[in-house]
């Protein structure tokens, strides 16, 4: 099978081509038809960035000459089918595509070109990122995926904040100069001579993109004509990475959308605090701040009222079992007081917090009783959730009272 001929290569720009089909077979694993042209404008999948996708349809030349045969209508190209992948095998491209072709026949490819866009903008501004930081911090990048909905790039070095900041500013700074990208195919000894990125060893025709004073890459992906065209990169977070720094950035369009979708979640903040949009930070601070006082002094209050009911139980030697049923307790206060019970009771020491209708979070202990016991009553008796040890249980539980303290009675 001869080489397919990667357009693309030329000029990525170019959403269309002719092409003969010189393959077409069933792909019984993939349950799709195995299309290979003598030429193609799709990209295929590799080097980190997912392929081209688009349709074949009926080649445009006979399409026209159909439409101005007398009397008949203009029509518009028929799609003889959808591409679903495309891979690339020793040079050879083939594409999956939804239905089978005819060999020999002479068809159009349309790639879809606001899939293809997206994607050299985010690669483009890829090399740029990290040819700043092999240039600046001599870090290599040894992990690229672009995603549908982030790019991601691994470098094998720390990067401080500032740094992060830096290099940030900088690449925007490369953009906004609109630079041309260049892409060559060095001879062997052009190459051997060149100090080009590339994550493994190369052979046969290398393809290099490089962008003046910023990187000289090995390269197979589209990229845009002119950094411009990149309009924005973001680095949206940053982590460390098995001792290297992880970064994900949005580009372009991705970029826009992000700010957009940040922009009206700063507003309905502004609006919800009555505080300035650059001032939405500090006073969610503040907000955080008085919740946590307030939470500090129901909680105080809390403990009042239950040490009111704790009081208000019956003396010890008057009863084996004691049960509180409130509307809103801390889980922490329930389970300090289901503890100072069980000191002084003999039977279940229970506390419920909820009401019947939506349920009961509750807290067992006991002294000298298997609360397992309890928990399997609980369960086989309502559909209680939870679990324990011997001494205290705690889950969830919904019934009403009388039968919550009817069951666990007889259970004493």
């Amino acid at each position: 099978m001869q080489k397919t001929i990667k357009i693309y290569d030329r000029d990525s720009h170019l959403t269309t081509c002719e092409a003969m089909v010189l393959h077409c077979e069933f792909d019984k694993a993939r349950d799709t038809h195995a299309v290979i042209l003598d030429q193609t404008v799709f990209f295929p999948e590799g080097g980190g960035q997912f392929a081209d996708l688009g349709y074949i349809c009926e080649n445009a030349s006979e399409a026209e000459s159909n439409n101005h045969k007398i009397n008949q209508e203009p029509q518009k190209p028929v799609i003889l089918a959808n591409i679903l992948d495309v891979q690339i095998s020793d040079d050879i491209i083939t594409h999956y595509t939804d239905r089978p072709m005819e060999v020999g026949t002479r068809v159009t490819c349309h790639i879809d070109w606001n899939r293809r866009f997206d994607f050299m903008q985010q690669h483009s501004a890829e090399h740029i990122l990290s040819g700043l930081v092999y240039r600046t911090f001599g870090y290599h990048n040894v992990g690229f995926h672009l995603g549908m909905t982030e790019t991601i790039l691994d470098f094998d070095g720390p990067l401080t904040p500032e740094q992060l900041t830096w290099l940030e500013e900088e690449a925007n700074k490369a953009i906004w100069q609109n630079i041309a990208f260049e892409i060559t195919f060095p001879n062997k000894d052009t190459l051997t001579n060149l100090d080009y990125r590339s994550k493994k060893e190369l052979s046969g025709e290398v393809r290099i993109v490089t962008l003046p004073g910023y990187d000289i890459c090995a390269c197979c992906a589209p990229h845009v004509y002119h950094t411009g065209e990149i309009g924005l990169v973001k680095i949206v977070s940053s982590m460390v990475h098995r001792g290297g720094m992880r970064l994900t950035i949005l580009c372009g369009g991705r970029a826009l959308w992000d700010y957009q979708t940040k922009q009206t979640s700063v507003e309905q903040i502004s609006a919800l605090l009555s505080a300035k949009q650059l001032e939405v930070a500090a006073a969610v601070a503040k907000a955080k701040e008085d919740q946590q006082a307030l939470i500090y002094r129901v909680n105080d209050l809390q403990k009042k009222v239950l040490e009111a009911e704790l009081k208000s139980l019956p003396a010890p030697d008057t009863t084996e079992n004691v049960f509180l049923f409130q509307k809103d307790l801390d889980t922490k206060a329930i389970r300090n007081a289901v503890n100072d019970l069980c000191t002084r009771y003999t039977g279940y020491c229970g506390i419920f917090v909820g009401d019947s209708e939506t349920g009961y979070n509750f807290v067992l202990g006991s002294a000298t009783k298997d609360c397992r016991e309890a928990a399997t009553a609980l369960r086989e008796a309502f559909g209680a959730k939870g679990g324990g040890s011997a001494k205290m249980i705690q889950g969830s539980v919904t019934a009403n009272e009388t039968a919550i303290r009817g069951l666990i009675q007889r259970h004493s």
